[in-house]
């Protein structure tokens, strides 16, 4: 998924903002996400994924990793909050 999502200028700005550094940005792997994206070879049953489009609110998506660094997870975040 994360091949598929890049992360916008302006939600960049925001996370610098936010106090974060272009370093940790990067490592994190923020990327953004639109209501209504759909995902390439989506898995049934995914959460959050409805028919393959993302059913949430657009804004951040954060890959959670394991300390390997192997995506297990991901938490999302409404740009405007």
């Amino acid at each position: 998924m994360l091949e598929q999502l890049t992360l916008e200028p302006e939600h960049h700005a925001d996370l610098i903002q936010r106090g974060f550094t272009d370093e940790q940005i990067t490592a994190a792997g923020f990327r953004t996400i639109k209501a209504g994206f759909t995902l390439n070879n989506c898995p049934d049953h995914l959460p959050g994924f409805r028919n393959g489009q993302f059913a949430g609110q657009s804004g951040f998506l954060l890959p959670i990793r394991t300390i390997d660094g192997m995506v297990v997870g991901f938490q999302t975040r409404s740009a405007n909050g």
